[in-house]
């Protein structure tokens, strides 16, 4: 693994924030403002006011690398990239390059035009999850990125280390442990906005039989595709997805472990999650509420560098069928691990770092993909994923919203 440059996993992962907002509201995307001093609350105005500091920091960060001349310390950790110094994207002539071999020109336009793709996507899955106001999120993301990159301007013209600049990082928000983790909870809690999923506030979710489960579901949901339904209750405990019978009031996610026909019956047990029993095969009943069917995709980049206008294409793909048998077999391997202490702060904050000993039901995709694929679908700052996180991951595809 070749040496990574940490700091930007603070600063960059933040780019999977910005659509963690499920409540409903319009189904049409906002159109940018032409005042160019338009308030950041017009949602696509928010979207063009952070992507622009987000390349600014990433260019700050390159420029630092490459002055360094070592080339090899710079990695992104966005899913919808991959790690950076690692990938191999293709040049339009059939060959292949790494990122860190591309010219400091070239790795410049090459990140323009990612982010033009993510902002993109993003979009898109804003209107799918029928947001409403994410301006806030953007704005909370904004001002950590505003401090992260004043933080690396001291620290580089003062020719600190990289790990003294993560040092001084988490001494303003802190790694969880069992002294902060209040104050963690509370600073990270203002990212995410409060969520009610795909129905109302107040309203149980209505539960379906199961000839209209499979209807909806038959056909659609394949191996290796994963369930996953959002919280109704606005409340920020959500964000650590409680789940057991009660699962749909806190939301919860799972895979499908073969695929979903028509001729599929009930008692075919063919869902698989972290529950509060452990990593189960869970019953097609867990799942007669609303919810969304999501399919994990690979992004492929295609680069030319003669090309004077969009010279980055990117291709999504579905899973190939040996990929989604590697998913779907990796995540057997965990059947009967225990769910986390619900009892330990530390296990609902830091759920990422305690597995794979114990798994919430959101940790237990989060590194199942992680390691199968090397799709990173949470927000990598964070060391808690929640259902919301993977569903707005760009890598994740919402096939249908099941209701």
């Amino acid at each position: 693994m070749k040496k990574i440059l940490r700091l930007c996993t603070a600063g960059i992962s933040i780019l999977a924030v910005l659509c963690n907002c499920e409540e409903a509201g319009n189904d049409e995307l906002a159109v940018a403002s032409d005042n160019p001093g338009a308030c950041v609350s017009d949602e696509s105005d928010a979207f063009d006011s952070y992507y622009t500091k987000c390349e600014t920091f990433i260019n700050k960060l390159l420029d630092y690398s490459n002055a360094e001349g070592t080339g090899t310390v710079f990695q992104l950790p966005l899913p919808e990239i991959g790690v950076l110094d690692e990938l191999d994207i293709e040049l339009s002539e059939g060959d292949t390059i790494e990122f860190s071999d591309m010219s400091t020109d070239d790795q410049r336009r090459f990140i323009h035009e990612a982010l033009k793709y993510i902002s993109t996507l993003q979009r898109q899955k804003n209107v799918q999850l029928k947001s409403a106001d994410i301006s806030n999120q953007l704005r909370k993301s904004g001002e950590f990125l505003d401090f992260a990159s004043e933080l690396a301007d001291a620290y580089i013209k003062d020719e600190k280390s990289i790990t003294e600049i993560i040092d001084a990082l988490w001494t303003k928000y802190g790694e969880p442990n069992v002294d902060n983790v209040k104050d963690v909870i509370d600073f990270w809690s203002s990212f995410f906005s409060q969520t009610k999923g795909i129905v109302d506030v107040g309203l149980a979710p209505r539960k379906l039989t199961w000839p209209e489960f499979i209807e909806r579901v038959g056909g659609t949901a394949q191996k290796g595709d994963l369930f996953i339904v959002l919280p109704i209750h606005n409340r920020p405990i959500t964000l650590f997805n409680i789940n057991g019978a009660g699962h749909h009031q806190f939301g919860h996610c799972a895979m499908c472990i073969d695929d979903f026909t028509p001729d599929t019956q009930e008692n075919q047990k063919i869902i698989m999650g972290a529950i509060e029993e452990g990593v189960t095969i869970e019953p097609s009943s867990m799942w007669f509420y609303e919810f969304y069917v999501l399919e994990i995709q690979k992004f492929h980049y295609k680069w030319n560098s003669n090309a004077t206008i969009s010279p980055l294409e990117v291709t999504a793909t579905s899973l190939s069928a040996d990929e989604r048998n590697s998913f779907v077999e990796f995540g057997k391997q965990y059947l009967g691990s225990p769910f986390i202490d619900q009892t330990s702060a530390i296990d609902w904050v830091a759920s990422k770092t305690v597995a794979p000993g114990r798994f919430t039901c959101a940790a237990y995709i989060w590194y199942c993909t992680k390691e199968v694929l090397g799709i990173d679908v949470s927000i990598p700052i964070l060391p808690t994923v929640a259902p919301s996180h993977i569903i707005c991951a760009p890598n994740i595809r919402i096939k249908k919203i099941i209701q």
